[in-house]
C-alpha cells in the first residue's frame, strides 16, 4: 500500500506502507492563487497520477520513482490547479478550472470551457460550466449534447439512474434526461452552507433531498 499526499505549497511525495519508507518527495512550481477544488491522487497499476496545483499531473512508476512523466492540462498563471481526477476503464480523465483532457488509447484529447464541476458516468463526461451550460461529451470530448440555463451557476452536480442533476447556488434543482432533452427545475432554498452529494442523496443546508424520487416530465 502507497500512500501519495498533495502539500498546499505543491509539494508531492510517495511513501510505501510496506517498506516503511519514503520513496519520493518533490516540489512542483510554486503557485499563489488556486481554486478551493482539489482533486486527490489515483493509483492505476504500478502508476501514481499526481494532480498538482499548477495545472500539471505528474505520473510515477513505482518501480522507478526518478522518471516520472508530466502532462500539462494549462497554462493558466492563477487558478491552475487540477480539479477533477478519475479513471473510466482505460481512459483518464482530468480536468483544471478551464480545461478537460482525456489520456487514452485514441491518445490526449482537450476541450476547454469555464468548468464549475465536472461528472464522469455511464460512459459520458458532463460538464457544469459558469456560464450555465450543462455540456455532455463522449470518452474523446467530442461535444453529444448541450443545453443552458441562463444566469445558472452551479454549487454540485451528479449523474445516476439515467438522470442529471444540477443544483444552482440560488436553489434551483434542475433535473434532466441523460441527453439533455428534458428538464424539470425545482426550488429547494439558496443555498447557505457547502452542500454535497452522496450517492443519490443531496446533503443541503442541514436536509437531505433523495434525487432518486425527483423526475425531469
Amino acid at each position: 500500500m502507497k500512500k501519495s499526499p498533495i502539500l498546499n505549497n505543491n509539494s508531492f511525495g510517495l511513501y510505501s506502507m510496506q517498506a516503511d519508507k519514503k520513496m519520493l518527495e518533490e516540489k512542483a512550481d510554486e503557485t499563489y492563487a488556486v481554486d478551493v477544488r482539489t482533486a486527490t491522487p489515483i493509483f492505476i497499476d504500478s502508476l501514481t497520477i499526481f494532480p498538482m496545483l499548477d495545472g500539471k499531473l505528474i505520473i510515477v512508476n513505482g518501480y522507478e520513482v526518478t522518471n516520472g512523466k508530466v502532462v500539462y492540462l494549462s497554462s493558466e498563471k492563477v487558478f491552475n490547479n487540477v480539479i477533477y481526477l478519475s479513471r473510466t476503464g482505460n481512459t483518464m480523465v482530468a480536468a483544471t478550472p478551464k480545461t478537460v483532457i482525456t489520456l487514452g488509447g485514441a491518445g490526449e484529447k482537450e476541450y476547454r470551457a469555464n468548468i464549475s464541476e465536472v461528472v464522469v458516468a455511464e460512459g459520458m463526461i458532463y460538464l457544469f460550466t459558469k456560464e450555465g451550460e450543462i455540456i455532455q461529451l463522449n470518452m474523446l470530448l467530442d461535444v453529444m449534447n448541450k443545453t443552458k440555463f441562463k444566469f445558472a451557476h452551479y454549487s454540485v452536480a451528479t449523474v445516476a439512474g439515467g438522470k442529471v442533476y444540477a443544483l444552482d447556488q440560488k436553489g434551483s434543482l434542475i433535473v434532466l434526461d441523460a441527453s439533455l432533452s428534458k428538464s424539470r427545475i425545482y426550488d429547494i432554498g439558496e443555498v447557505e452552507r457547502p452542500a454535497f452529494i452522496s450517492g443519490t442523496k443531496l446533503y443541503k443546508d442541514g436536509d437531505v433531498i433523495e434525487l432518486s424520487k425527483l423526475g425531469y416530465e
